[in-house]
């Protein structure tokens, strides 16, 4: 057996395996993190609970591996403001707060702020299941982690939008009216100017009489 390891429990292979029969699914809710009362032990599949649970809290984020079908990775934040212990054992329990998933976890120590140095801790746990699609994956939106692939992906993203819009922008800061075609094919240059012309061939010749008035009007500016 490997030196650290996950493994279902009895009573989470017995969830699976009816939710596989019923076709339902099974909640996983909760993790769980114990010290293992000072030392490393062999966890069992028929626990029913952490040896020394130290904390609790809703599970962060769940996903399938990418290489993997049947891998589960589950990760969850202990926050700055907890510590103070070591986590040799780790959990997952169901709604109905079942233990469904325990680990034997590198011993790794949570600092507290009282110990000048504190962050927070993302616990990840990998459990292999011959069917993933029977567990459902409940994640407490108040909880987000944001792994270094979800930020590059982001960026990449942001990018591309950026060059989109300035692309966009400079296409439009290079229009002219002689570039852009009207639906008979001319441009709006071209149909600017046709319209002009047809205007003009439409404003009324002044009548005889007209013409007579502005020449009197023309002459007697010029005598004042």
């Amino acid at each position: 057996m490997e030196q650290f390891y996950t493994l279902l429990t009895d009573v989470g292979k017995a969830k699976i395996a009816n939710a596989t029969a019923l076709q339902t699914k099974v909640n996983f809710t909760k993790l769980l993190v114990g010290d293992s009362n000072g030392s490393y032990y062999e966890p069992t599949q028929d626990q029913t609970k952490l040896k020394n649970k130290v904390w609790e809290g809703g599970i962060g984020n769940i996903s399938i591996d990418k290489d993997n079908p049947n891998w589960i990775v589950l990760e969850s934040v202990i926050p700055s403001n907890v510590g103070g212990f070591t986590i040799r054992e780790v959990g997952i329990t169901d709604e109905e707060g079942d233990l469904v998933i325990i680990a034997k976890y590198p011993q790794t120590y949570k600092p507290k702020i009282e110990d000048g140095s504190t962050k927070d801790l993302t616990i990840k746990t990998i459990l292999e299941v011959t069917n993933a699609e029977c567990v459902t994956l409940k994640v407490d939106p108040s909880i987000i982690i944001a792994t270094k692939e979800d930020i590059e992906n982001v960026k990449k993203e942001v990018t591309e939008s950026t060059l989109s819009k300035e692309d966009i922008q400079t296409t439009i800061n290079n229009i002219k009216a002689s570039d852009i075609k009207t639906e008979n094919g001319q441009t709006v240059e071209s149909q600017l100017d046709d319209n002009a012309k047809e205007l003009k061939t439409k404003i009324p010749k002044p009548t005889k009489a007209v013409e007579n008035n502005i020449a009197i009007f023309n002459s007697t500016k010029d005598v004042q």
